[in-house]
C-alpha cells in the first residue's frame, strides 16, 4: 500500500523498465549502428557518430518505434548525425580556407598562404565549439564585434573579452602545433573587427 502513495518507488520502477528498454535497444543494434557509420567515415568519428546516435536514443526513447522500425529510426539518426558532423568539417576547412586566402588588405592583414593549413586545422579543432564560435562570426561571417555579440545575445564588451581569450587559446594551441613564426600574423588575421 505504501508503494502506491510514495512517488520515488514509482519513479525508479518507471527508470528501471526505461533502462531495460534502451539496453535492449543498444544491445541489438549498437554494432550495426557502428558498423554504418564506420562504412562512411574514419574510425573515430565513426564511434563519435554512435555515440551521439545512442545519446539521442535515450533522450528520444518514448519517440522510438518498435521493431521492425526501430532500426531504421537508427539509421535515419545516424545519417543526420553524419551530415551534421560533415557539415561541421566544410565550415572548418571554410575557415581555414578563408584564413589562408585572405588577401594582406583585408582585416586579417597578413598572407596566410604561408601558414601550414594542417596545422591550422589541427588547431581550429582543439578550440571550445564557443571559442571557434566566436573566432568564425568575425572571420568567416565578417561580422563586428558589435554584430556578433548581438547574434550570441551578448553585450559587445563580453563578446570582444571571449574574443581575446578565444586568440589567446588559439596562439597556445598553434604554438603547441609549431607554427610559432606565423602566429603573430595568423593572430591578426582574426584579429581584425
Amino acid at each position: 500500500m505504501l508503494e502506491r502513495c510514495d512517488p520515488r518507488l514509482a519513479s525508479e520502477r518507471v527508470d528501471v523498465a526505461r533502462r531495460a528498454a534502451f539496453e535492449v535497444i543498444f544491445r541489438e543494434h549498437h554494432d550495426t549502428i557502428l558498423a554504418f557509420a564506420t562504412r562512411r567515415s574514419d574510425p573515430a568519428t565513426a564511434h563519435d557518430v554512435a555515440s551521439e546516435v545512442f545519446l539521442i536514443a535515450w533522450r528520444r526513447l518514448d519517440e522510438i518505434p518498435g521493431d521492425p522500425s526501430t532500426r531504421s529510426w537508427l539509421f535515419g539518426c545516424a545519417h543526420r548525425v553524419l551530415s551534421n558532423k560533415r557539415r561541421g568539417r566544410a565550415r572548418e576547412r571554410a575557415l581555414v580556407e578563408k584564413i589562408r586566402t585572405s588577401a594582406p588588405t583585408s582585416s586579417f592583414g597578413f598572407d596566410e598562404a604561408s601558414v601550414d593549413g594542417d596545422a591550422l586545422r589541427a588547431a581550429i579543432r582543439q578550440l571550445s565549439d564557443a571559442d571557434r564560435e566566436v573566432l568564425t562570426l568575425v572571420t568567416s561571417d565578417g561580422l563586428s564585434h558589435r554584430e556578433a555579440a548581438a547574434v550570441l545575445g551578448l553585450r559587445e564588451n563580453t563578446f570582444t573579452v571571449r574574443y581575446q581569450r578565444a586568440r589567446k587559446r588559439l596562439r597556445a594551441v598553434l604554438e603547441a602545433h609549431g607554427v610559432r613564426e606565423d602566429t603573430r600574423r595568423v593572430l591578426r588575421l582574426v584579429g581584425g573587427a
